[in-house]
């Protein structure tokens, strides 16, 4: 019986350091790009009257387990000349524990949101660009997370940008 209490401590406590481990592991995940990161969705609202680009927004939408809440502005590096854009909208949802939601992305993790606006000397130096990265940071981690478009997602966020 001793050794089965002892065996069963010992399991938990190797469950409880690989569910630490895979925590820490999943907040601090390195990705190659931009949208294999985070979900983005960059978009441009054409003004009907004029036919003309009236704003263009990226939306991030990042799912962590810690509950840290992101920064209320990102970095664009557009080849090399970088700016910052105060975000228009931050959410922070907390994760949810629901045994219907357990196979959802989100199950145990909070959901952060973050939304800004490109001024219009930006989207015209975006649709020249050879290489954007975007940075974005969360509250009390001094690193901020940096990644570069895909050749994919730039050529998107060109296409987006046609009617300037």
């Amino acid at each position: 019986m001793r050794k089965f209490i002892r065996t069963l401590i010992i399991i938990l406590i190797l469950a409880s350091l690989g569910s630490f481990a895979y925590r820490s592991s999943y907040d601090n995940r390195s990705a190659s790009n931009l949208s294999a990161y985070c979900n983005i969705d960059f978009r441009s609202i054409i003004d009907p009257s004029t036919n003309k680009i009236s704003q263009v927004t990226l939306s991030l939408l990042d799912f962590r387990f810690s509950k840290q809440p992101l920064e209320s502005f990102c970095r664009i590096d557009i080849d090399g000349k970088e700016y910052q854009l105060d975000a228009f909208e931050t959410a922070s949802q907390a994760p949810t524990y629901s045994l219907q939601d357990f196979s959802n992305v989100n199950s145990f993790k909070y959901t952060n949101h973050l939304i800004v606006d490109f001024p219009p000397q930006i989207q015209k130096e975006i649709a020249a660009a050879k290489q954007i990265k975007i940075s974005f940071q969360y509250k009390g981690n001094p690193t901020p997370i940096e990644l570069p478009l895909s050749d994919v997602d730039l050529t998107y966020w060109k296409k987006q940008l046609l009617l300037l």
